[in-house]
């Protein structure tokens, strides 16, 4: 599967999305994890960068807030549509890294930046990110046990994608399995590390 393509349409962002709408919709049932107080819908729009089809459609990042005067603070619930602040949407940083460890015909440095306009400065970034950074962040050792054994540190995220591959075929579902199962299952705690990593 050359996932690459998988990556280009945006009817795959516009399912993304609904999946953040209903991760978001759990958080805010939760209420404020400060106070107990109502949350909020607080989203704010994001232009995500890697696909040209979707550059005309408004993309929002869902965000709460609290209601109550005497605390307002923000929630933000898991995302399988962004890594945090990168620019780049989370699917393009998973393909783009993935496709680089499989060594996958067609997918080389140069033919990613026609594909996604990322430059080989950033996609190293990435590739160093998760070969360091993310196998010994909190939220992959809170996730560890929940995987096979056959998904190695040193091969993520391609070890991770390729079990998601086994599980429900590959292509689409694969993806959009593997971006849930990081974003739900580890939750903001993801988010804030991916947010926090200075060589992203």
């Amino acid at each position: 599967m050359f996932y690459p393509t998988v990556v280009r349409g945006v009817t795959l962002y516009e399912g993304l999305l609904r999946i953040d709408e209903d991760l978001s919709a759990r958080e805010q049932a939760k209420g404020c994890p400060h106070c107990g107080g109502p949350l909020d819908s607080s989203p704010w729009q994001r232009h995500p960068r890697g696909v040209e089809a979707a550059k005309a459609v408004v993309w929002w990042r869902l965000g709460l807030c609290c209601r109550r005067e005497d605390c307002r603070k923000r929630v933000l619930p898991p995302s399988v549509l962004f890594l945090g602040r990168r620019w780049y949407w989370a699917a393009v940083v998973l393909v783009s890294v993935a496709s680089r460890q499989r060594r996958t015909v067609g997918a080389t440095a140069t033919a990613l930046r026609r594909m996604f306009g990322v430059c080989r400065a950033t996609l190293a970034r990435w590739l160093a990110f998760f070969a360091t950074d993310f196998p010994s962040s909190a939220p992959w050792r809170a996730l560890r046990g929940r995987v096979s054994a056959e998904v190695r540190d040193d091969a993520l995220p391609a070890a991770l994608l390729a079990q998601f591959d086994r599980l429900v075929g590959p292509g689409e579902a694969a993806l959009v399995a593997c971006l849930t199962f990081l974003a739900s299952a580890v939750g903001p705690g993801f988010v804030r590390e991916v947010s926090h990593a200075q060589n992203l």
